[in-house]
């Protein structure tokens, strides 16, 4: 999503250029019925890549679209 007026707080996040030009994301962005499996590289956590699910989320009201994005931990408690 667009919004330069939310803050980036580690659970909201505005794509970097690095990440609106990734194969994956452009892909979710394109395919607003299916969700997808990718090995994400995630910023808050080193870069380490972790298995996510991601999906488009489309908002009616303002008429934009976001990323959701749920990743997957293999580190066992």
């Amino acid at each position: 999503m667009d919004n330069p007026t939310l803050l980036n707080n580690w659970d909201y996040l505005q794509p970097e250029p690095s990440i609106a030009n990734s194969e994956w994301y452009k892909a979710t962005i394109n395919n607003s019925n299916q969700i997808g499996w990718y090995y994400i590289g995630d910023e808050t956590k080193g870069d380490i890549a972790y298995l996510s699910l991601v999906r488009r989320v489309y908002f009616s009201n303002y008429r934009t679209t976001g990323v959701c994005s749920s990743s997957i931990s293999a580190k066992r408690s």
